[in-house]
């Protein structure tokens, strides 16, 4: 599976990705009010401008142990449970949560599944 799926990916929309300076294909950096976490773009044109789609449960058990890297590239560690709260019931924010881009930032801990 990580053959075909080797790197965090984030969607982002193309409008968005180019007011950034961010490329098709290129590790950027999303950046929240809990840290930073690095995922190669994938740039669309079909998606709500201002809006980047970033995948969670990611991990690299390649680095060694079953849980390794859960806290470079999962999207979820960024987020939180505190204040801000869903208003319809309550529950934690997990999407529209506000971000900013950076293009480039290699991962923290690259291994031998990224690719330049």
């Amino acid at each position: 599976m990580r053959r075909r799926h080797p790197d965090p990916i984030a969607l982002i929309q193309k409008d968005t990705a180019e007011s950034y300076g961010i490329r098709d294909g290129e590790w950027c950096t999303i950046t929240m009010a809990n840290g930073s976490m690095v995922h190669r773009a994938q740039v669309h044109d079909n998606m709500t401008p201002s809006t980047i789609v970033a995948e969670h449960g990611w991990w690299y058990p390649e680095r060694g142990s079953p849980f390794d890297g859960w806290d470079d590239a999962n999207i979820n560690v960024l987020t939180s449970n505190g204040d801000v709260k869903g208003r319809e019931v309550g529950t934690a924010m997990l999407r529209g949560i506000p971000c900013t881009l950076t293009p480039g930032r290699p991962p923290k801990k690259a291994g031998s599944h990224v690719k330049s």
